[in-house]
């Protein structure tokens, strides 16, 4: 693999790290909203 290549990869993966994480979170949103849901 190229330097080019790698770097290319590298951006790709944070680029899905970020996804992932972002969906993530609004899991976390989510849960937390129904569990408020449900105490109230």
């Amino acid at each position: 693999m190229t330097l080019d290549e790698l770097h290319m990869l590298e951006r790709h993966l944070e680029i899905w790290i970020y996804q992932i994480r972002s969906a993530k979170m609004d899991i976390m949103t989510q849960e937390i909203e129904l569990l408020k849901n449900k105490v109230s």
